[in-house]
């Protein structure tokens, strides 16, 4: 995210790297703390990137799942500090991102609750949880009983075409002005494929 042809070494000993990141984790109850330290070897500087949150102490899933978001938000805000880049989608990798929002919502969450968590818990920008939020509404009005479909079928249809390739984004995916010329060709055969079943 922060570098275009970076190389990843993994060490328990220095190596002679540009930049050497190292991470903490401490878990005491219920609060995890960590942190990350990005020191850039030539300039003998360092970055602390550092995150807190509350776990429930139950199942070690959860536990794991949260110190994995903890350990990630750490690592993002010392390279933000280090670069002055700030990554409008945070920690976010994958695809789906409104299903972080629909989940919580579909626990009895307000919008503004879910959107206040996924903040905290991935470091999306305001402006792309905005942006999530207008999709989540409108998915809404075209099917307002969203969680309470029972024995229906949901179809997803990826198009691999977009304005711009999302840097959280793990779908083969193009962009659109470089690949126009096969867009109507895949149309064609998308609308044949539906036809058929």
């Amino acid at each position: 995210l922060f570098f275009e042809d970076a190389r990843i070494v993994y060490s328990d000993a220095f190596t002679e790297a540009d930049l050497s990141l190292s991470v903490a984790l401490e878990r005491k109850d219920c609060h995890l703390q960590a942190r990350a330290i990005l020191e850039d070897t030539h300039r003998k500087q360092k970055w602390e990137g550092k995150h807190s949150r509350e776990v429930p102490l139950s199942e070690q899933e959860v536990v794991r799942k949260h110190s994995k978001q903890a350990l990630k938000m750490a690592i993002l805000d010392a390279f933000e500090q280090y670069t002055g880049k700030r990554q409008p989608w945070g920690i976010l990798t994958g695809i789906r991102p409104t299903k972080l929002i629909h989940d919580k919502l579909a626990k009895g969450m307000s919008y503004e609750q879910a959107i206040e968590m996924t903040q905290k818990q991935t470091g999306i920008s305001a402006r792309k949880l905005a942006l999530m939020e207008r999709i989540i509404r409108r998915q809404f009005s075209a099917i307002p009983d969203l969680y309470h479909l029972r024995g229906e079928v949901s179809v997803y249809i990826g198009i691999p075409y977009c304005p711009t390739k999302c840097a959280y984004c793990t779908f083969p995916a193009y962009d659109i002005r470089g690949k126009q010329g096969s867009v109507s060709d895949f149309l064609r055969g998308l609308h044949y494929e539906m036809e058929k079943v």
